[in-house]
Formats: C-alpha cells, structure tokens, sequence
C-alpha cells in the first residue's frame, strides 16, 4: 500500500534479488511512524527493519553498502527527528537485540539494550554505575555513540571495550593487517563467555567482521563516543551496598524531572559551550515559544516538547529560530544534539 509513495529506488531495492535475501533472512520490513520511532512522537514514516540477530543485522548493513542504500541505526530514537512525510533513509532498528550477560566483574550488553535493563541486571549482581542516565530513554549503543553524561558523570567511565561492525565489511577477505589479526587472536582466546557465543559477536570477531576495541582507543569527547556501528560492549560496573543502586537512581531521577520537561522531546536540542544553551535561548526571551504542535518548554529553553500534534517541521522551526537569535544576540553559533534525515 505503500509503493506509490517510495522513491524510486527503494522500488528498484524491493524488486532487486537482495530484497529476496532479506525475506530468507525473515526480517521484519515494515513502515512505521516518527510516533513510534522517536521520543518527539512526532514525524513521517520511515522504512524500519528490524534484525533478529546480530549476525543478520551485519548481512543487512552488507546488503544495503552494496546496493548503495542510505540507512541509518535506531534504538530508542531519543535524538532522531524524522522528517515528515516519507523518509528516504532506512532504520535498522536494534530494540530487539537487547541480551545482557553479567558474570562477576564483567557485564556484557548489545548495543539495543536499554540502560535501564542493564541497570537492573547489575543490581541483581551487586553492581551499579549507570543509575546517572535514570530516566533518560537510551540505550547502550545510543550511550556509548554520543558518550551521554549526566551530573558531572559521563558513559565512557564505565566501558571496557567496544564490539564494532567492520566499516570495510565488503573487503573482508583481504584483511592482512598483522596488528589487527593478532588483536582478534588475542580476544577470541579470552573470549569464554557464554555471551560470545549466544550472540555470535564470537564468531564475527574471528571472521573479521566485528571489531573490538578498548575504551582508551576511543576518542571521547563531549557528546562524542565511539564510531561506526556499535554491535555491544563489556562494562565495568562496580560493586555496591543493597539498596545503594535503587537510591542513587531515584535520586538522579528526581533531580531530571525538577529540571527537564515531562512532555515528549528528543532531550537537549543544542550542545552546550562555556555558556548553557538553555540560558542563552532563555535570554533571548524564546522560553515558551510556540510553532504549531511544538514548544520550546517553559521548563528549560533546550528542550522543544511536543504539545500535541508536533510535526517534525514545527521542531525544526523553532530550532532554527533558536539559533538564529542566539547567534543575532550572542554572536554564538548553536550545534544541533538531534539528528534528523
């Protein structure tokens, strides 16, 4: 029913042998709304699919490279704007592959894991370390991609290493790099966990499909992590008291309600400087501006919130009107936190 709205080359995709690969592959190809995509709960529709494993999201990112389609990752889409309309660009939604694995001192997660699932799961082990991003809809992947931090604690604190799909995923037979071949000997004869084997990481790290690296290879940054396509992560959580996790995460969360609005929204819609964004577009008397459905909250300037019926045009008014007199009034440039294609 949707055909007569698809560019054309998603048309040509669909009637490609490719697409015949993903139908043996049983992935769930279906067209769903920004509501359900992204915390604005506002937006088009967009191609979403939807692997089962990790092994079949790595053969869907092969297909797409090949066939030069545009795509791109999803999880809890807390800072994806998807334009009205129909989106060109696919979704590989990784909700799905949400497994986590504690054993000890060890904590393993795939990238779709929420941070709340996590948490949890660490609490059951005596563990804490996340209950920072309580109340922030993240997950994993989401976290370590934009290092997201909270109350002067950061997610890169708590990363061990990272399993990322290869970026020459199409060149993988001609691999010779002796480095990283005895980087990927070394951690297939560390890696005994259960957790390798149940999600395949295992055996794509020893086919040199995924690559692992240590959290000091990465480049963090303010709101900048890891690059390319995470797949999961081993964390180091630490030990705690009973009760320390649920008390430090109740706390955090109170604190980000008294401070960021209820409504639906993709977080902090600009990065922060020397100075706050939200003060500067709170300066700029912009607090409780409206454009259609959308609203820069009367709560925190950096937030635009959903009032009801937001289209993805309203947000994007108001950002640009953000940045605009910010830069008319401050002579400050503003950088987008929200993504949108």
């Amino acid at each position: 029913m949707f055909l007569h709205i698809l560019p054309v080359k998603l048309i040509l995709f669909r009637m490609n042998e490719k697409m015949l690969l993903l139908k043996e592959l049983q992935i769930d190809f279906n067209v769903k709304n920004a509501r359900e995509l992204s915390t604005y709960k506002g937006g088009g529709d967009a191609i979403v699919v939807r692997p089962e494993s990790v092994e079949k999201l790595c053969e869907t990112v092969g297909v797409f490279k090949s066939e030069k389609i545009e795509f791109a990752m999803l999880a809890k889409g807390s800072n994806t704007l998807i334009p009205d309309g129909f989106c060109d660009t696919i979704f590989i939604d990784t909700r799905s592959l949400d497994k986590v694995e504690i054993k000890k001192d060890r904590t393993y997660a795939l990238s779709g894991a929420s941070v709340r699932k996590v948490m949890i799961e660490g609490r059951r082990k005596g563990l804490c370390g996340l209950e920072f991003l309580s109340g922030a809809p993240c997950s994993i992947g989401g976290a370590i991609k934009m290092n997201a931090s909270a109350f002067l604690t950061q997610t890169k604190d708590y990363i061990d290493e990272i399993y990322i799909l290869n970026a020459d995923i199409a060149n993988l037979g001609k691999i010779k790099n002796e480095k990283t071949m005895s980087k990927r000997q070394d951690f297939i004869r560390e890696a005994k966990d259960d957790f390798f084997e149940e999600t395949g990481i295992g055996c794509l790290v020893q086919k040199g499909v995924v690559c692992v690296k240590k959290s000091d290879e990465i480049g963090w940054g303010y709101r900048r992590g890891a690059d390319g396509i995470i797949l999961g992560a081993k964390m180091k959580l630490k030990c705690c008291q009973t009760g320390e996790s649920e008390r430090a995460a109740k706390e955090y969360l109170e604190k980000r309600r008294a401070k960021q609005p209820a409504l639906p929204s993709l977080g902090s819609t600009f990065k922060n400087g020397k100075v706050p964004s939200g003060k500067l577009i709170e300066d700029c008397r912009l607090k409780g501006v409206k454009a259609g459905g959308a609203q820069i909250s009367e709560m925190h300037a950096n937030f635009i919130v959903n009032t009801g019926n937001g289209s993805a045009n309203d947000y994007l008014k108001l950002a640009n009107e953000c940045k605009r007199r910010v830069f008319e009034t401050f002579g400050i440039t503003l950088e987008e936190e929200f993504v949108t294609y």
